[in-house]
């Protein structure tokens, strides 16, 4: 019932504890300014003064205990006052207090005492002593006994530096008089068996969750007594829940026998509670406690977020949100209009009965009516039989099973398999179930679990597998959430969850064949010899022995007591074929993923043979067969399954099924209330005596469901009187008043136990008894890999798209923790907009990207995340490539996912918004560790990197992942390959120069489509395997130049430039030719039907090194024109883009990305003109006459520079 409420922490300007000393609490004149806790980076450390001038010196990795630790191993140093100065240097003060601190009393409460000697006389024995006016003194023993209880207490040990061990500030709370929890000044020591927090002698706290000296503690205890049979023998030892300072450090723990030296000895009697004097000045105050009935307690409703929200919380506050949360968690508003609360309470959709009798097993229904609270512990749905007597509980539970048992037939059993119960109990405790639940075996269970019933006894296997497979088709307001299971992990995990399965529980009603042999469709059943064959349940692949290559054929009965029309529902992966009285009716053949198919035809009464044909050729095996008809919902059909066309014998369950006792269930099913929350076909509200309750804001707050002696007829929640007081509470709250988005964001966290996995701001989080459930597959990453993220800021951190669809869709983004997001479907509504409101700062800005081409910040982006830059590829994969070392989160689904603006704040102080984080901080003071980009301009370099990210899939890879790459590397002459390149036609030409520059032309539409710098090409893809797919450049600053050739005739400057038809037409690649020093050049015709000749182009590229050595492209176009062309008409295009602008008498600009350069001498013949919503810079060709040759053409050649 208590909750881990984290330490508020406030960060101090000066942290000093003397202001709290007080006369005798202290020794005399001993230093201790300097102790107390502190934060430096991503550690926490705890300073213990030990003398004058000797302080013990605790660090913890990832931050303080409880906050951040990652539980490694610590370090300690004992340093005198200089030293610690020099340890404490950058770091941050810190003062933690106990949520539960100052925690008023419920009105349940005994309250021992209160700070003044009435309460001392009134409930201590003598020698009580009441100092400093207000405190009580260690040393004291209560008047009266106690049996089960909740307990609060706060208390103050003395500073006495100079002590050691069990002398430094020692007592104990004796619950009973018999076990003790520790009371010591432990802090910045080992955590042991005899330290603050410990069940002495029994096991140590969690962790030690112990504070400095002179401040005040809290204990939150729940205890329960050991239990005697009448002959005086023990029968269940005595069990500690404890909160120290609001961390849980005991979970239902057992304790075998009284502490050493416990002032009473253990026997069936109750006890008192014994504060222990040790020697030392100890404090108390504040103390009360709640008597309980452990086992009726044991029967409340169980919502794990009201637990952890309320139940050690001090604020009003949080008392109201945790009882906001019960009302809409018990379902109140089903039958109590909102009335002036409006939308203040929500509703929790109770589960969807319509098929309830296909998923359970019979008789279940009626036992679980009997006896709610008891056979499901936990359970928020109440007792509404309250107040019959046994014969008429009993009755009137099997009217209302039997009709929630027409509604289906659930006979299906499944033989064990030990493997598959093996994978499911690995599932159940990695992927997050054991993390909500307790243990499948009832073990572990806590107050913030949620209980399993008998699992075995309730579900059909086919049910409880579909149920996890589809959680939200029955419970559709998410407090089951979606695993992501698929059909074997659901398979597996119903195995594990239900058990052995009795043999002695099967019911084979279906005849089976098994056939062997390789289709890829339904073979011809009639030609082919069974290899097994038998009976089975239903539609049971797991007959054939073999996963791959065989056919199945399934014949079997169903008996219809009418006629009817029947709508079938036939599914599987691969073929399948649905017979009925040998006439087909759904055909599904084919390999194919799992595919289902619907008809419907009318049936006669009386049986009917159905025959289902199945061949599986590999992957996936499904088979599924459903059906419907105004007799009855859609269902599977195994349980109306027969072996032959008689009758069946009913079962005892199905006699008493009736027509009389489903109609007598039916009117039950309204009259008693059942109708106010589930909603079944043919019901009404208005016949249920319960549907003329108050409105919520006319509640009586001592009557109804809130009174003290509940009245027969209305539902029994058997809920406490803590959470009473929590409803009352929420009940008080002004209806109109605002709800602001933090509260609407804790509740929600709350009434979806999202607490469990993930801490926001001060609350919430793994419980320490929880955090061995959370592991990953690289332990390497400590908690970073193993605990799901803190949802601080996390308005602020993710995008509105990746938010909405995180919440209600779950990701696996993290592919090495092994606990999974679920999804949460349309509970989680209006969750990302209070957090956006809540998180983002009102102003906020993007990092400022440099002012440049767009393919250099690509570059420098790439080169950033590389092995030269800031290494971000040696943490994290980058899309299917592995990082180099630990495989943290993939980078290309940061831009994806993260907000710019957080993105930047989060690259110069990422220990701020994720402490204890092992990225590294590469902008101490907001300047790059890395100098040699941007001059470690921080913004330049977020900016170049997130525009990297930001191309996603097509970025190319940072260096140093190419592990498995074949790297065609240019020396002494150029490489070309030939081969499927991105962004190319089929006849793409990759050439790669010694000196960094690499092109690629393409011989399909005859231009040069694409440059580049650095590495040239990975030829791994076609050079492996069967080489599919289009390889990208390797390099950096790809600058995609041209979409068509360079080189046309125009018949007018005006002319537009040839599309791709006219290319396929009018030009033909002739091959290439290189040169002594392996120079290729691309050698094509050129079609002019105006003159009836062709002219043969040359397109040659080499390198031309520019400023700083940057690689650039010269390129000489060569022409043999047919004499009798003019000087007017053969053009070159020496650039497209949205932006053409001269810079000199010779140089363009194009779109900011790259420079054209001609030679001086023809400059002032170019001319830049619109084309198409896009500018064209052309230059006509000069046909010299005098280079003529043979007489019949005219020789020409063209030079330009490309520099990017």
């Amino acid at each position: 019932m208590l909750s881990t409420l984290g330490f508020r922490a406030a960060v101090l300007a000066i942290f000093s504890l003397g202001t709290l000393s007080a006369a005798g609490w202290t020794q005399a004149d001993e230093p201790i300014e300097l102790q107390g806790e502190y934060l430096k980076n991503t550690r926490g450390i705890q300073v213990a003064a030990l003398d004058k001038n000797v302080y013990r010196v605790t660090t913890y990795q990832g931050g303080l205990p409880g906050e951040g630790w990652d539980k490694g191993p610590v370090q300690v140093v004992e340093v005198d006052q200089d030293e610690l100065k020099d340890i404490l240097e950058g770091a941050s003060a810190v003062k933690r207090t106990s949520p539960t601190l100052g925690a008023k009393p419920p009105s349940a409460a005994i309250v021992l005492f209160d700070g003044t000697q009435a309460s001392i006389d009134k409930h201590w024995a003598s020698g009580a002593k009441l100092i400093e006016g207000d405190l009580l003194l260690a040393g004291c023993t209560t008047k009266n006994n106690f049996r089960d209880y909740r307990l609060h207490l706060e208390f103050r040990t003395p500073f006495v530096p100079k002590a050691l061990g069990q002398g430094r500030g020692n007592s104990g709370v004796y619950h009973q008089g018999r076990y003790e929890t520790q009371v010591l000044d432990s802090f910045g020591f080992d955590n042991e068996g005899n330290t603050c927090g410990a069940i002495y002698g029994v096991k140590p706290a969690d962790f030690n969750a112990c504070l400095p000296p002179l401040q005040w503690q809290t204990y939150d205890v729940e205890f329960t007594a050991a239990r005697w049979d009448s002959d005086g023998k023990k029968i269940s030892d005595a069990k500690l829940s404890v909160w120290l300072n609001g961390f849980p450090v005991h979970r239902n723990q057992n304790v075998p026998g009284s502490t050493t030296a416990a002032p009473v000895n253990e026997n069936p009697s109750d006890g008192p509670l014994y504060l222990q004097d040790h020697g030392n000045p100890v404090g108390y105050r504040n103390i009360w406690l709640v008597p309980l009935d452990a086992d009726q307690v044991a029967r409340r409703p169980r919502i794990a977020g009201y637990e952890r929200l309320a139940a050690t919380s001090s604020t009003l506050a949080d008392q109201q949100l945790s009882g906001r949360l019960l009302i809409g968690e018990l379902g109140c508003i089903s039958c109590h209009a909102p009335g002036k609360f409006g939308n203040v309470f929500e509703q929790k959709s109770a589960p969807v009965l319509e098929q309830v009798g296909s998923r359970l097993k019979a008789g279940y229904i009626a036992s679980m009516l009997s006896d709610v609270h008891g056979n499901k512990l936990g359970t928020t749905m109440p007792d509404l039989l309250h107040g019959m007597n046994e014969q008429q509980r009993a009755q009137a539970a099997k009217s209302l099973a039997a009709y929630l048992e027409s509604t289906g037939k659930s006979r299906k059993h499944s033989r064990s398999d030990a493997q598959a119960v093996a994978r499911g109990k690995q599932l159940y405790e990695k992927i997050g179930c054991a993390v909500c639940h307790a243990d499948a075996d009832g073990s572990g269970l806590s107050a913030t679990s949620v209980p399993l019933p008998n699992l075995a006894k309730k579900y059909s296997f086919d049910g409880l597998a579909l149920f996890l497979k589809q959680p939200h088709d029955v419970r559709p307001s998410g407090r089951m959430p979606n695993m992501h299971l698929d059909d074997n992990e659901a398979r597996d995990l119903t195995q594990f969850l239900l058990g052995a399965i009795d043999p002695s529980d099967a019911q084979p009603n279906t005849k089976f064949s098994v056939y062997e042999g390789n289709w890829d469709k339904l073979p011809d059943f009639k030609t082919l010899q069974p290899i097994a064959s038998g009976t089975c349940e239903g539609f049971d692949l797991s007959v054939a022995g073999r996963t791959n290559n065989f056919a199945a054929k399934f014949e079997s009965y169903v008996v219809l007591e009418q006629p009817t029309k029947v709508r079938f529902h036939l599914g599987s992966d691969d073929g399948s074929r649905l017979l009925v009285d040998g006439k087909k009716v759904v055909d599904v053949d084919g390999v194919h993923p799992h595919q289902t198919k619907s008809e419907e035809i009318q049936l006669a009464a009386g049986p009917h043979l159905v025959v289902v044909e199945y061949f599986q050729g590999g992957g996936e095996w499904t088979v599924d067969l459903q059906w419907e008809s105004p007799l009855f919902v859609k269902q599977p059909i195994d349980g109306w399954l027969q072996l032959g066309p008689d009758q069946p014998r009913k079962t005892a369950t199905e006699e008493e099924s009736n027509p009389a006792s489903i109609a007598e269930g039916k009117a039950l099913f309204q009259s008693v209330g059942c109708v106010q929350c589930h909603a079944m076909k043919d019901t009404d509200k208005a016949a249920s005596a319960l549907a003329k309750a108050p409105s919520i804001d006319a509640l009586k707050t001592d009557a109804g469901c809130l009174a003290s002696q509940l009245p027969s007829g209305l539902p029994n929640y058997r809920l406490t009187a803590l959470q009473k007081e929590a409803i009352i509470a929420a009940l008080a709250v002004d209806p109109q008043g605002e709800i602001s988005p933090e509260a609407h964001s804790k509740y929600t966290l709350a009434k979806l136990n999202c607490i469990a996995c993930h801490q926001r701001n001060d609350w919430g989080g793994p419980e320490s008894d929880k955090l061995d459930r959370f592991t990953s597959t690289i332990p390497e990453m400590g908690d970073e890999g193993r605990l799901p993220p803190r949802l601080t800021g996390v308005g602020d951190k993710l995008t509105d798209d990746y938010l909405n669809r995180v919440l209600s869709e779950g990701a696996r983004h993290r592919p090495y923790m092994l606990v999974r997001m679920p999804k949460y479907g349309s509970a989680t509504q209006g969750l990302a907009e209070h957090w956006k409101q809540a998180d983002r700062p009102a102003q906020d800005s993007v990092a400022q990207a440099p002012d440049e081409a767009e393919i250099r910040t690509l570059a420098s982006g790439r080169l950033l995340a590389g092995n030269k830059g800031l290494s971000c590829a040696q943490c994290h994969t980058f899309g299917n490539q592995r990082a180099t070392g630990i495989q943290a989160i993939n980078m290309l689904t940061m831009t994806e996912r993260l907000r710019p603006e957080w993105f930047r704040r989060y690259m110069l102080e990422p220990t701020k918004y994720r402490p204890g984080t092992r990225m590294p901080a590469s902008f101490p003071d907001g300047t790059s560790v890395l100098k040699s980009v941007y001059d470690g301009h921080a913004d330049h370099q977020i900016a170049a990197l997130w525009k990297y990210l930001s191309q996603g899939t097509q970025a190319a890879i940072p260096e140093g992942l190419q592990r498995d790459q074949i790297v065609l590397e240019p020396q002494d002459q150029p490489i070309l390959y030939r081969n499927f390149l991105d962004g190319l036609s089929a006849r793409g030409i990759a050439v790669g120069y010694p000196g960094g520059l690499n092109i690629a032309w393409d011989a399909q539409s005859m231009n040069l489509a694409k440059l580049w710098q650095g590495q040239f090409i990975d030829a791994s893809m076609h050079w492996r395997d069967r080489g599919v797919g289009r390889q990208k450049p390797l390099g950096d600053l790809v600058l995609n130049y041209e979409s068509r050739p360079a080189v046309a005739w125009l018949n007018d400057p005006a002319e537009a430039w040839p599309e791709t038809n006219a290319v396929t037409k009018n030009y033909k690649f002739l091959g290439y030719k290189t040169d002594k020093s392996g120079h290729p050049t691309f050698r094509y015709k050129l079609s002019d039907t105006s003159i009836g000749a062709d002219t043969i182009v040359g397109d040659r590229a080499e390198l031309s090194v520019g400023p700083k050595d940057a690689p650039g492209l010269k390129r000489t176009l060569s022409f043999q024109v047919p004499k009798g062309a003019t000087n007017a008409k053969l053009y070159v295009r020496l650039a497209e883009g949205s932006k053409i602008v001269q810079d000199g008498k010779n140089t363009w600009t194009v779109d900011d990305k790259y420079q054209i350069t001609v030679a001086e001498a023809v400059a002032s013949n170019a001319k830049v003109r619109d084309s198409a919503n896009q500018k064209e810079l052309l230059l006509p060709v000069l046909l010299q006459t005098a280079n003529s040759t043979a007489n019949t053409t005219v020789n020409a050649e063209l030079e330009y520079y490309l520099r990017w």
